[in-house]
């Protein structure tokens, strides 16, 4: 793991590309709110995670319940106090160490946390409102078997085999929706069938696998990190949700997951 001045180095590179737009290591006010909302966040989930039933809500839910809280508090009038004390005589705030580790109060940040805050940054809001992100750092987890912190080309690939599996599915019941049942597809033997759909999914990972790697894989080093990661598994989540718009739920988030889970 990171030591706290490890991880206050890697937050301040994650904040220095993310927020400081100009790149002359100053934030002006529309450039620390982002950072000061992200901490007010983070200090209100503590606060709400005594609560069992903020616990056990989804992720929607938790999300309705964290806009509450927001809106009981005066927030905005805490953003301009925290930034008039944090400013020097030109107005800006020097983004440094020493302000990082304020601004972290003392948490021991992960890379995983790390990289989670990079993606939060980069879409300008909390990672909490997007309901998708729970789901995504558990998908993370399970395909990261080795706990490195990145997911290589090995441990991508029971993902697509479990996005091919319902790809390969989807095919085979469009392919045969108005069979009879004297046709020849359903007088096959369940085991040709399966071998049919084995064959098809092996075709639709050997195809998928290296594009996907290269799509998401940024720097082109082999691995994805979580950042790199959340958005194949984000396009995975919007692929689900556009299938199923004109017809039955497709579950093609929970057959990456059963796939994952398999590999394990």
């Amino acid at each position: 793991g990171m030591t706290p001045e490890e991880a206050n180095e890697a937050m301040l590179q994650v904040m220095s590309e993310m927020v400081d737009k100009n790149g002359d290591g100053r934030l002006d006010f529309d450039e620390f709110k982002p950072m000061m909302k992200i901490y007010i966040e983070m200090y209100l989930q503590d606060l709400l995670m005594e609560s069992e039933e903020y616990r056990v809500a989804p992720p929607k839910e938790r999300r309705r319940m964290m806009d509450e809280r927001l809106q009981e508090e005066n927030f905005d009038e805490e953003m301009v106090n925290a930034f008039d004390e944090a400013k020097g005589e030109d107005g800006k705030v020097t983004l440094d160490v020493e302000f990082v580790s304020r601004f972290t109060d003392g948490t021991v940040w992960t890379k995983e946390m790390i990289d989670a805050q990079r993606v939060v940054l980069k879409d300008g809001h909390d990672a909490t409102k997007d309901a998708d992100t729970e789901a995504i750092q558990k998908m993370f987890d399970l395909a990261d078997v080795d706990g490195s912190g990145q997911v290589s080309v090995e441990e991508l690939k029971p993902a697509i085999v479990g996005f091919g599996e319902m790809m390969a599915h989807l095919t085979i019941l469009e392919e045969h929706a108005g069979d009879d049942d004297d046709s020849e597809w359903n007088r096959m033997p369940r085991q040709e069938r399966e071998k049919v759909k084995r064959e098809e999914v092996e075709r639709i990972v050997k195809e998928t696998l290296p594009v996907m790697m290269e799509r998401f894989d940024k720097d082109a080093d082999g691995v994805l990190t979580f950042e790199e990661f959340y958005e194949f598994a984000k396009e995975m989540f919007n692929t689900e949700r556009e299938m199923s718009e004109d017809g039955p739920k497709i579950n093609l988030v929970d057959s990456i997951n059963r796939a994952l889970k398999k590999a394990r």
